[in-house]
């Protein structure tokens, strides 16, 4: 059996199917449902599947700081979503006003550089 120590912050906020990041994905201490995609899974189920991913990560590792995590976090969402996405669905959709209203994403979204360095996501 091998043992592998994952960093946990935002674990319980991330969702495991496509990696949005929301305290407001926890609804209860049971009950993970994802804002964005609204994948519904017993919180720790959903928690599980994320240190799984993060066992494999190279990135997210034991010694990142939180802070760190959740820039790492926010920018790997935001890179899934396709161009096409970020340039004309995402200004006037749902999804624009969650990300816009969410805390750990305003930050990126309002930037100068946008996220990933590219010119301002709004």
């Amino acid at each position: 059996m091998v043992i592998v120590e994952t960093n946990a912050s935002y674990s319980s906020r991330e969702c495991s199917e496509c990696g949005y990041v929301d305290k407001d994905n926890r609804k209860t201490q049971e009950e993970f449902e994802c804002k964005f995609c609204s994948t519904g899974l017993h919180a720790d189920v959903n928690a599980a599947r994320v240190h799984l991913a993060r066992s494999s990560c190279k990135v997210i590792d034991i010694y990142k700081s939180k802070k760190a995590v959740l820039r790492v976090l926010v920018s790997r969402f935001l890179s899934t979503l396709s161009d096409m996405e970020r340039k004309f669905c995402m200004p006037c959709s749902k999804a624009m006003g969650l990300l816009s209203g969410n805390p750990y994403f305003r930050e990126v979204l309002h930037s100068p550089k946008g996220f990933c360095g590219t010119e301002s996501f709004l």
